[in-house]
């Protein structure tokens, strides 16, 4: 009996060999890991301001303007001609220097950083003179610190979109002319000016829609875009001015936005 229990012993023992062989769960395969995203790093601008002093007689004016550099070779020099000093001013340092030997009008030339996020540059440039009457006068550039190339609409916002665009901030203009009528009204009898006057003078301003060409003057912030117009009202009318400038948050601005162009980035 015993070599019979042997022998069913063993073959048990063999089928369950085979049994757990064939019955054992396969370990999975590791999947190979992931590549990471490459990180999107900033560029990182280092802007100089860098002043000129001019004196002539008894006049004096300082001239500031900016030094870019950290960027590549190429970048710099487009970006100096898109809005460097003579693009933001339209004279050089050294054509403002002449011309004030020739006529010194000039009080100051300044700029600000007005932004300088996501790869995009703002700048405010501002001229301030002192001629029969003292003047001001301002200019807004935006640039892409990619390619060093100035920024328009057609860049950030869709193209075929732009007419829409320029009919959603008209509405904007329209409301600051109401409001400077609103605002000068009280002091109407202090001036001396009549309604009708003061009518006439806003004129101009009514007239001038806001247009696909006046887009392209902007400044960028964290919360959207402010688009700049100037009405050059005359002098003798300069106080009566609207405001030129129309705000829409990236909210509001958002279907207009190009999903290709650098204000992408900022969304």
């Amino acid at each position: 009996m015993r070599p019979k229990f042997w022998l069913a012993g063993w073959m048990l023992v063999t089928f369950g060999l085979v049994a757990c062989d064939q019955g054992a769960p396969v370990a999975p395969a590791v999947p190979a890991p992931k590549p990471k995203p490459a990180v999107s790093k900033e560029i990182h601008l280092r802007i100089e301001k860098k002043t000129e002093s001019l004196k002539r007689e008894d006049r004096e004016a300082d001239i500031h303007y900016p030094v870019f550099s950290g960027l590549p070779p190429a970048i710099l020099k487009e970006l100096e001609a898109s809005i460097g000093l003579k693009a933001g001013t339209g004279s050089s340092l050294e054509e403002w220097k002449a011309e004030f030997q020739d006529s010194p009008w000039l009080v100051e030339v300044n700029y600000e950083v007005t932004w300088n996020r996501h790869d995009l540059l703002c700048l405010t440039y501002t001229i301030d003179g002192m001629g029969a009457h003292p003047s001001t006068s301002t200019a807004d550039l935006a640039a892409d610190l990619r390619t060093g190339r100035r920024l328009t609409a057609k860049d950030l916002f869709k193209p075929a979109s732009l007419p829409e665009l320029a009919a959603k901030v008209d509405p904007l203009r329209i409301a600051a002319i109401e409001t400077a009528i609103q605002e000068y009204r009280p002091y109407l009898k202090e001036s001396g000016m009549t309604e009708e006057y003061l009518l006439e003078a806003m004129e101009p301003a009514r007239r001038r829609r806001f247009r696909v060409e006046n887009l392209d003057t902007f400044r960028l912030d964290d919360r959207g875009v402010t688009f700049v117009r100037d009405f050059e009202f005359p002098h003798v009318h300069a106080a009566l001015e609207p405001s030129g400038e129309y705000f829409l948050s990236y909210e509001e601005l958002r279907p207009y936005v190009n999903p290709n162009g650098p204000l992408a980035r900022v969304l």
